[in-house]
């Protein structure tokens, strides 16, 4: 039984500790890591086969790993990158100017 305790005492302590960082919901730009470089993006049949599946905080070119809030902006973009040119294809960029009817 307190072992269970202390499970939960060291689960809200890192909960609480991740919300203390005041992470924002809203953000004036869409992708706050844009003036990151991308990363090299081989052939596909260059790619190797990684099972289980991949870490989502290491970098893409596996030289570590950061679960650090400051370095997201860094990973988010990469993993962007990464999903357009193998998955999705480029974004477009935004027009100058929208109309809807």
């Amino acid at each position: 039984m307190k072992h269970i305790i202390c499970l939960l005492l060291t689960n809200l302590f890192m909960a609480i500790s991740l919300f203390s960082q005041q992470i924002p919901l809203v953000y004036n730009t869409e992708n706050r890591g844009a003036n990151y470089p991308k990363p090299a993006m081989p052939a596909l049949e260059q790619l190797p086969v990684i099972e289980p599946l991949t870490d989502p905080f290491e970098w893409s070119d596996g030289k570590g790993r950061s679960i650090d809030y400051k370095n997201w902006s860094r990973r988010r973009n990469e993993i962007a990158a990464e999903i357009q040119h193998y998955e999705t294809g480029e974004k477009p960029l935004r027009p100058d100017s929208i109309t809807a009817t």
